[in-house]
């Protein structure tokens, strides 16, 4: 633990990102690339839930700020999305154009980028998806939470019936992909317990993961064998392998994942434009990704820390 950040956390960020990364270079073994948006979403409902489980199991009464929540995420997602989306925006009026797909934007896909309803192609960076299905399940996630601390019967049913209504309508990717975020919850759950120390799940998820590979359909992102194999990943992550993925260079990586995450599909597809060897093109495309780290996110960081500061330096003042 490193203050309030868990650097096994951290590790586990590096891997989704580098492996997104990697399947985007075209190095794609058996499909585990593009499970790295897996890790992110379990990830992600295993950190925003963490704190209300621990307290729970701490003793005290469930209890959720929506107000804190809302204004924490938007600090934290806004600010490097938008001066990416910015970044791509500008971008694409020059020759570097939008290397990630084959279609100019449509005439209001900015402001729809800019409003988080970010379709499944988005044309200035075809990454951008993820944010969008992200920033609709923060909508839902507080009731999603409590229903888990209080009916884990009821948030099973709320899971299987995403999964049933995905299986209905392939083209409903919010719903395919929210069980993928409750399986964070339940990860934070174990984790919050004690429990995730056991080497069994280590087992489970290299178990997991074989069965996976083995049922195929790996771009598919609403696949329950690839949730539950990113789900024991990151238990196994954060407990009994937690040596590991804290090491200090995939921790790095980890905390400038957001950022080489936003910018590098992009940057490596105009690199390859050149002729450029594709996994050049990656390498170069995660430096890109970690210098936006430290121009835009590091200060946004730095500003959102400061700002409650600032308030009750004014507030006291008065």
């Amino acid at each position: 633990m490193n203050g309030k950040r868990l650097d096994a956390v951290d590790g586990l960020r590096a891997i989704a990102v580098l492996a997104v990364v990697v399947h985007h270079a075209g190095l794609n073994t058996f499909g585990l690339g593009t499970r790295g948006v897996d890790l992110f979403f379990v990830i992600s409902g295993f950190c925003l839930s963490l704190p209300a489980l621990t307290r729970m199991h701490a003793g005290e009464p469930f209890r959720f700020d929506i107000a804190r929540f809302a204004r924490g995420r938007i600090k934290r997602i806004a600010p490097p999305y938008y001066a990416a989306l910015g970044l791509f925006g500008i971008l694409s009026l020059t020759s570097f154009g939008v290397p990630t797909v084959a279609s100019p934007p449509g005439q209001f896909e900015w402001i729809q980028d800019a409003a988080f309803l970010t379709s499944m192609a988005p044309s200035y960076n075809a990454s951008f998806w993820t944010l969008g299905v992200e920033a609709r399940w923060y909508l839902i996630f507080p009731v999603v939470l409590a229903l888990y601390a209080r009916s884990k019967l009821g948030f099973a049913a709320v899971a299987l019936g995403a999964y049933a209504l995905y299986a209905w309508q392939n083209a409903l990717v919010d719903a395919g992909t929210l069980p993928c975020f409750m399986l964070g919850i339940v990860a934070a759950d174990v984790f919050a317990r004690g429990h995730a120390k056991s080497y069994l799940f280590v087992v489970a998820a290299v178990a997991a993961i074989a069965l996976a590979i083995l049922s195929g359909h790996s771009d598919d992102p609403g696949n329950p064998a690839w949730h539950v194999a990113s789900f024991l990943v990151v238990v196994a992550g954060i407990g009994a392998l937690s040596r590991v993925t804290a090491l200090r260079p995939l921790a790095f990586f980890g905390v400038a994942s957001y950022s080489i995450y936003l910018v590098h599909q992009p940057i490596m597809y105009w690199l390859a434009s050149f002729g450029w060897p594709l996994a050049l093109c990656a390498v170069c495309s995660v430096v890109a990704g970690l210098a936006f780290w430290r121009a835009i996110e590091v200060p946004a960081q730095a500003w959102r820390v400061r700002a409650p500061e600032r308030a009750t330096s004014a507030v006291t003042s008065l």
